[in-house]
């Protein structure tokens, strides 16, 4: 319940989650394993087995249930604690049935010092490994080159990763931060970034390519804590913050995660989002595309920012997002088909410039992705 529930604005960044929750995430699993272990005197062996059965199979349905709430639009975390509250509940109040006679109780005792010792070994064994691969593992990786071509040219990139999986369902950051470093970008606005969701493996996905790529990581939260926007960058960068959209009645939960990067001496405001599309009863898509427009515009200077905006050219959204005369950076080579990536019909991703002239633009064909990657060159 504590660690779902908290979010804050935390040194600029909407929807962080407060230091505060580290104590829930060290205290929770502790006390699992202290349920897990325990058996009430007089408890059959059979009956602790078909508790922790299950308990697996409740676990099971929440882990669904929680995931599911993206997609159909409930407060999935509200859910889950409400079910942690009602388990606390009914573990306080457990009473064993019926006497228990003093055999019993001793025959607990015999079984809680014949397995509990060995079992809470296991835990604390199994925990410590678990730090100490979360904690080394990252700095393993083979790191490639770092991106850290200047010149005349400013190259940024905006890639929908969809949590590092490709279309053949594989996780491959190795690869697909080997597609960055190949672009030259200085530059990469990153949507569908994933910082340890269970679903996906518990993958810090943006440390381990900011590593891999000797850039500066920016992430801003989106649809939880753990999920949502960046920017990855090899230029010096500043004032990084993000914000969160009104809901929208959208089904998730979306943000703008923004930065300042020192390309050459001049200040480039940089903006990474992902717009969530229509429920075919709202305007969702058209209202957070002008939140969008109105943020790239509201500054000084030159700026570019985009992402997968689930918006086609030529549509009201469109015309919501050029409404303060940002130039579509992929004009020149339209149609730049983007979605899906193994088959591309449909123009989602988008760069939109102000203050910067347009050198070049390219998609970059992959499957990494359900998305392609859409790179311009900027002066």
């Amino acid at each position: 319940a504590l660690s779902l529930l908290g979010e804050i604005t935390w040194n600029g960044f909407a929807g962080a989650l407060p230091p505060w929750t580290l104590l829930a995430f060290l205290v929770g699993p502790a006390a699992a394993a202290r349920l897990l272990l325990h058996a009430g005197p007089g408890r059959s062996s059979r009956s602790t087995a078909l508790a922790t059965g299950m308990g697996s199979v409740l676990w099971t349905v929440l882990f669904f249930a929680y995931y599911a709430g993206y997609d159909l639009g409930y407060r999935a975390d509200v859910a889950l604690v409400a079910a942690s509250v009602l388990i606390a509940g009914w573990t306080l109040a457990y009473r064993p049935g019926g006497p228990v006679s003093v055999a019993q109780v001793r025959a607990s005792e015999r079984r809680m010092d014949d397995s509990g010792g060995p079992a809470v070994a296991g835990v604390a064994i199994g925990a410590a490994a678990a730090a100490v691969l979360a904690l080394v593992g990252p700095f393993v990786t083979i790191p490639a080159s770092a991106t850290t071509a200047q010149g005349n040219d400013l190259t940024v990139a905006a890639y929908n990763l969809r949590m590092g999986y490709g279309i053949d369902g594989r996780f491959d950051p190795v690869a697909v931060a080997a597609q960055i470093h190949g672009t030259g970008a200085q530059v990469v606005l990153l949507s569908e970034v994933d910082r340890g969701w269970l679903l996906n493996g518990g993958q810090d996905e943006l440390a381990i390519l900011a590593r891999m790529l000797g850039m500066q990581a920016v992430f801003g939260p989106a649809a939880d804590p753990v999920w949502g926007d960046a920017i990855l960058t090899s230029l010096p960068v500043g004032d990084a913050g993000s914000v969160k959209y009104p809901m929208f009645d959208a089904l998730t939960g979306a943000g703008i995660t923004m930065a300042t990067v020192d390309w050459n001496g001049t200040p480039v405001r940089v903006l990474a989002t992902h717009l969530q599309p229509d429920d075919n009863e709202t305007n969702a898509t058209e209202r957070a595309a002008q939140v969008f427009a109105d943020r790239l515009g509201a500054g000084d200077g030159p700026a570019v920012g985009g992402g997968d905006l689930n918006t086609t050219p030529g549509s009201d959204a469109w015309s919501a997002l050029l409404s303060t005369g940002a130039e579509d950076a992929l004009a020149g080579i339209r149609p730049a088909r983007t979605s899906p990536a193994d088959a591309p019909k449909e123009e989602i991703d988008h760069l939109l410039v102000s203050g910067l002239t347009v050198v070049d633009a390219k998609v970059v064909p992959s499957l990494l992705s359900d998305h392609l990657m859409i790179v311009t060159t900027l002066r």
